[in-house]
């Protein structure tokens, strides 16, 4: 039982006591009446002494919650200007352009031709979050649509540009 339900508890037991305090007043001796009212007023006290430590409790926590959620946003915001600069950088747009022109606007994944520029991307096989050291090297990089590039998000699928350079090599041969 969690300790906000204990406390629950008691409290309802202590109002108990109170009603029944009330109706005991009737049929039993003073003394006895005397009793149960301080059984009440104690069980009240404790009930309020240990919702208030629960709260405090959650109280104390939040601040805690709070800091990490704040740390969390950082970094996620340092990581997002950390993607537009790679992308922006000089070494990136030629390695793209290099890319594109050795192996055209053809996605390599569902083999459709790319015509807008929107729609062509240059996807890395291996994903730049997983493999920061292949982010420029040419080899982990292939042309993608944008629908393929966005499904594969960052996972690697695994003999895909082999499978394609081997369908292109017998294409070219016919």
């Amino acid at each position: 039982m969690k300790w906000a339900s204990w406390c629950e508890s008691i409290a309802l037991f202590a109002g108990l006591i109170a009603i029944l305090t009330l109706i005991s007043t009737a049929y039993f001796c003073p003394q006895c009446a005397s009793f149960l009212i301080a059984c009440a007023v104690i069980g009240y006290v404790v009930a309020k002494v240990a919702g208030r430590v629960v709260r405090d409790e959650e109280v104390k926590r939040k601040p805690d919650v709070r800091v990490r959620l704040e740390e969390l946003a950082r970094e996620r915001q340092e990581e997002m200007d950390a993607t537009r600069t790679f992308y922006a950088s000089p070494e990136w747009r030629l390695l793209r352009e290099q890319v594109i022109a050795e192996q055209g606007r053809r996605c390599r994944q569902c083999g459709r031709h790319i015509a807008s520029d929107f729609d062509l991307t240059v996807d890395h096989i291996k994903p730049r979050s997983k493999f920061p050291e292949l982010a420029l090297d040419k080899s982990n990089l292939q042309v993608l649509c944008r629908q393929c590039n966005s499904s594969k998000g960052n996972t690697i699928l695994d003999g895909l540009s082999e499978d394609l350079e081997a369908s292109e090599v017998v294409k070219n041969r016919r």
